[in-house]
């Protein structure tokens, strides 16, 4: 899959959350359920994670994730949402040509055009 490899490469071969090399997934920042199915095959709400946090994002973890813009509501857009690369200590922007803007800090969490 092209945007599994993008995905990899433009986050460092690295999960996200804790920095680990090894068993990496894509995780959706926006599941299908909540309109993610629409997103399915777009870089903006692709992350790379371990199968461990991704697990995780999706139980102990979600509030944070959420805070993070790791994990998306319905409403949000991954487009304008930026989410916080935790062993990057960056805020980023993504996109679907398999890059991204870093954004100061957490009050561009929701960017607005």
């Amino acid at each position: 899959m092209k945007q599994k490899r993008m995905t990899f490469e433009r986050d460092g071969e690295q999960c996200v959350w804790c920095g680990t090399t090894s068993g990496l997934t894509v995780h959706h920042r926006k599941n299908r359920q909540a309109g993610g199915s629409k997103l399915r095959d777009h870089l903006a709400n692709f992350l790379t994670a371990c199968y461990t946090c991704n697990g995780q994002f999706e139980d102990n973890l979600m509030e944070r994730a959420r805070l993070l813009g790791v994990k998306l509501q319905q409403w949000e857009d991954p487009y304008r949402t930026a989410v916080h690369f935790k062993h990057f200590d960056q805020w980023r922007l993504l996109n679907d040509e398999g890059s991204f803007i870093v954004v100061d800090g957490r009050d561009y969490r929701e960017v607005s055009e």
